[in-house]
């Protein structure tokens, strides 16, 4: 008989297990583990947030009521937040879940999201909670629970200026570096027609002392700019796939000694 597969969780900075699937969904259950927690993805070699873990993504999705009248009773707490994906609703969670959700990339700018508060869903780019300013206030405030949640990048970026390349054998998109890292690059293209998820081909000149280069990446990250010119300005977050590794230690080299 096969053995049933165990799992790694990540929580609070510390691991625990390893877990199989019933005994983790029993403490998802008892809620001594949370969406925002992590779980070690064999099939990636990588952590991942639980809400994103395909076993168990179900576990998270729950239909929050509909928004209620200002002259009906509101049941739910103004703490609890939901997330809509496609048809998908996500929740409940607290307001700092969302926030590490965006600094992990697990909730983008576009997503919909609702608590009690609001009269439908709205994105989250236009919620004042989730302003610029607002989680830039949080991140300053400097107690633990909040630090807690503004991780520290795995590699250490740079700001580096030089024209980029995005294609997919059928499609070519042009645009500007802001930012590189050994594990990817912050991005600006005049296109809205490129989603998180998609895989890409990125073509780097040389530009700041980084050579050029040619690397495979994900998008992970999508923020409506500002347009300019007449045309939609859109930053992208990538995320290396395949690159060369004399080229990864050139970038490390130069974002090391900017830091």
């Amino acid at each position: 008989m096969k053995n049933e597969s165990s799992y790694y969780i990540h929580q609070n900075g510390v691991q625990k297990g390893p877990w199989t699937l019933a005994e983790i969904v029993r403490k998802i259950d008892s809620q001594e583990i949370q969406a925002v927690d992590y779980i070690f993805d064999e099939s990636k070699k990588d952590w991942v947030m639980m809400l994103e873990f395909q076993h168990l993504a179900s576990r998270w999705n729950q239909a929050p009521p509909q928004a209620q009248t200002q002259k009906s009773p509101r049941p739910n707490s103004a703490e609890e937040w939901f997330v809509l994906r496609g048809d998908n609703k996500y929740g409940p969670f607290v307001y700092l879940d969302l926030v590490k959700m965006l600094q992990e990339k697990t909730l983008q700018e576009f997503d919909f999201i609702w608590n009690v508060t609001m009269q439908g869903w709205t994105r989250v780019s236009e919620t004042a909670e989730f302003q610029a300013d607002k989680i830039k206030a949080l991140r300053e405030k400097g107690e633990a629970k909040e630090s807690a949640i503004f991780f520290r990048r795995k590699h250490a970026r740079t700001k580096v200026t030089t024209s980029i390349l995005l294609h997919n054998n059928k499609e070519v998109w042009k645009g500007q570096s802001l930012e590189l890292s050994a594990g990817g690059a912050g991005l600006v293209i005049d296109s809205d027609q490129i989603e998180v998820g998609q895989n890409l081909f990125l073509h780097l000149k040389a530009g700041d002392g980084v050579p050029p280069f040619n690397a495979v990446c994900e998008i992970v990250s999508k923020q409506i700019l500002d347009g300019h010119h007449g045309k939609v300005a859109v930053r992208y977050g990538v995320r290396f796939t395949k690159i060369s590794q004399t080229v990864q230690q050139a970038i490390k080299k130069i974002t090391d000694q900017a830091a």
